[in-house]
C-alpha cells in the first residue's frame, strides 16, 4: 500500500508541478506539488531495505521530509485561502528548517535519532494544531475556501491524532492501524480534486468569450490545427462557415454599444441552439463568428448555413421590433484524404466566401467553389 502511495503521490506531484510552471501565478499548485512529494518522501520509509543507500542516511531523509510537511501545508492552505503568510509563520518555518539541517549534521547513529523522533512527534502534533488554529481564524473571517476544508481537516487531524499518541506514549498502534496514511491520502485526494476542478474552470474561461460564452478564437484555431494532425483519424468530409453580421459598424453607430451588445448575444444564441450538436460555434473576433462542422459535406454545411441566414433575419429585438439584422456567410470544405498545407488555408479560403457575399449583395450564403 505504501509503494503504491509513493507512486501516486509522485504522480500528482508531477502533474501540479507541470501546472505551476504554465501558470507560475498560482503558487498553491507549486505548494500542494511540493507538500504530494515531501509526503511521497515520507511513504518510502515503509520499503527502506530495498533501496541501495544506508539506513541512517535513508532515515535523515525520512526525517527532514516529516518536517516539511507542515511547512508546505501551512504556505498552501495561505495560498490555498488566499491569505498572506503571516510573520509569525514565517519565524515558524525558519525554526523548522534550522531543526531539520541541525537533525541531519548531528544525528551520528540509530539510538539518537530515535530519541529526537519520539519529541519530534510533539512537535509535529503543535504544528498541526497550529496550522488548524489558523484555519480556525480564518473560518471567522468568513473565507469561502476555508468553510469549505475545515471539516476535512478536522477530520484528517482526529485520525492523525491517534497516531501521534500512540508514538508518543511508545506503542504501536492498534492492530497495527495507521490511520495518519489513510488520513493524508483523503485530504490530498480532496485538494487535488478541488484543484483540478479549478484548473478545468480556469481552462473553460480562457477558451470562452465573456460576452456570448461561445468559443475564443484562439480555442477554435487550436482546435482546427489539431484536426489537420490528425486528419488521418476523420472518415468524412469537414466544412467551415464563416460569417458576420451585416453593417454592424453602422448598427453601433445608430442604436449604441450596448444594443449592439445584445445583438451579439442573440445572434451567438441563435448560432448554438441551430447548430448540430457537435459543431463548434465561435465568437471569431468583433462580429465574425465562425463554425465547424465535423463530417458535414458541401451540401450540409450549405443546408445549415442557409437555415442560420434565414432564423437570424427572423430575428426581432423585443424591446426595439424595427430593429433587423442579416449576416453574411462563406462556406469551406475539405475531405480528409484532400492534401492541405496549413490550417490556415481553410479559414482564408472561408474567409474569401465570406468577402465574396459581401460584395455581392450581402444576406446570402457563398462557397468557397463558387468564388473560382
Amino acid at each position: 500500500m505504501y509503494l503504491s502511495n509513493m507512486i501516486i503521490l509522485l504522480a500528482v506531484s508531477a502533474y501540479f508541478g507541470f501546472l505551476y510552471l504554465k501558470m507560475k501565478k498560482l503558487k498553491k499548485y507549486l505548494y500542494f506539488s511540493l507538500l504530494c512529494f515531501v509526503t511521497a518522501i515520507y511513504y518510502g520509509n515503509y520499503f527502506i531495505t530495498i533501496l541501495p543507500i544506508s539506513y541512517l542516511l535513508f532515515q535523515k531523509i525520512i526525517f527532514s521530509s516529516m518536517f516539511f510537511i507542515p511547512i508546505f501545508f501551512t504556505l498552501f492552505m495561505r495560498e490555498f485561502s488566499e491569505l498572506s503568510v503571516l510573520r509569525p509563520q514565517k519565524i515558524n518555518m525558519v525554526i523548522r528548517v534550522v531543526v531539520i539541517i541541525a537533525g541531519i549534521i548531528f544525528f551520528k547513529d540509530l539510538v539518537s535519532y530515535y530519541i529526537f523522533r519520539r519529541f519530534y512527534f510533539i512537535i509535529f502534533a503543535a504544528d498541526f494544531f497550529y496550522i488548524i488554529g489558523l484555519v480556525i481564524y480564518d473560518y471567522f473571517q468568513e473565507n469561502i475556501y476555508i468553510k469549505k476544508m475545515t471539516p476535512w481537516i478536522i477530520i484528517v487531524l482526529v485520525m492523525c491524532s491517534h497516531d501521534i499518541y500512540f508514538q508518543i506514549i511508545g506503542q504501536y498502534s492498534p492492530l497495527g492501524l495507521q490511520l495518519n496514511v489513510y488520513a493524508l491520502i483523503f485530504f490530498l485526494g480532496i485538494i487535488a480534486l478541488d484543484l483540478a476542478f479549478e484548473h478545468i474552470n480556469l481552462y473553460t474561461k480562457a477558451s470562452r468569450d465573456g460576452l456570448t460564452g461561445l468559443f475564443t478564437q484562439s480555442f477554435f484555431k487550436n482546435e482546427l490545427i489539431e484536426i489537420v494532425k490528425n486528419k488521418n483519424k476523420i472518415k468524412g468530409s469537414i466544412s467551415l462557415i464563416m460569417l458576420d453580421i451585416d453593417h454592424f459598424k453602422k448598427f453601433n453607430d445608430i442604436y449604441g454599444h450596448l444594443m449592439g451588445d445584445k445583438v451579439l448575444e442573440a445572434v451567438s444564441k441563435i448560432l448554438t441552439e441551430n447548430s448540430p450538436r457537435d459543431a463548434l460555434v465561435t465568437r471569431y473576433g468583433g462580429e465574425e463568428f465562425a463554425i465547424l462542422l465535423k463530417n458535414y459535406d458541401k451540401k450540409s454545411a450549405l443546408e445549415i448555413a442557409e437555415r442560420l441566414r434565414v432564423d437570424i433575419e427572423d430575428y426581432r429585438n423585443k424591446e426595439n421590433n424595427s430593429i433587423r439584422i442579416t449576416i453574411s456567410l462563406g462556406i469551406t470544405t475539405w475531405h480528409a484524404s484532400k492534401e492541405i498545407d496549413h490550417s490556415e488555408t481553410l479559414i482564408q479560403e472561408a474567409d474569401e466566401a465570406l468577402y465574396y457575399s459581401k460584395h455581392h449583395g450581402r444576406n446570402k450564403v457563398t462557397h468557397f467553389e463558387e468564388t473560382k
